[in-house]
């Protein structure tokens, strides 16, 4: 590894004093880093362009936080080693296809909870819908009952004037 970066939510969560250690690839043993003191930011980056480190694994230790309650919270740790161009590209098709954090997957995810949005919008409307037709059909109903009325009585009339002009219309 040739760069390394840890990335704190704030400097009042982070780290203020913590040792960071690899486990050396080489010899198999732990080997300091380097020891941070009275660090107040959100992000730390160490450089080893000089010097790159061969590593299995990394630690870190807290001895301190800015935090009043003592907890700390580490956001995200970033190491970076140099790679030719065939590295780096290998390493972007596998940053952009990653099925938990890739690129691809954000968007399939993004996709996926847009068209659940729009789907529920279709129920929606579908609902609403059914609710207007039940509606006209309700008024439309009420109003071949009231034609109905108006016939029978309109009948009702001209039978009584037939009668009253003594069966002639």
């Amino acid at each position: 590894m040739n760069r390394m970066s840890l990335y704190f939510p704030s400097s009042d969560d982070s780290l203020k004093d913590f040792t960071v250690e690899f486990l050396n690839s080489e010899t198999g043993q732990w080997e300091e880093l380097r020891n941070t003191e009275g660090n107040h930011s959100d992000m730390v980056s160490y450089g080893f362009m000089s010097d790159p480190k061969t590593a299995d694994a990394i630690r870190i230790t807290a001895k301190a936080t800015n935090a009043k309650d003592g907890k700390f919270a580490l956001l995200d740790v970033q190491v970076f080693e140099e790679t030719g161009l065939a590295g780096r590209l290998n390493q972007h098709t596998t940053e952009l296809g990653d099925t938990q954090f890739g690129f691809l997957k954000t968007m399939n995810d993004e996709i996926q909870e847009s068209l659940r949005d729009i789907e529920e919008q279709m129920t929606n409307l579908e609902e609403k819908l059914t609710a207007k037709e039940e509606a006209l059909w309700r008024r439309f109903t009420a109003m071949e009952t009231a034609m109905s009325k108006l016939q029978g009585q309109g009948d009702y009339f001209k039978n009584m004037m037939k009668s009253l002009n003594g069966g002639s219309e």
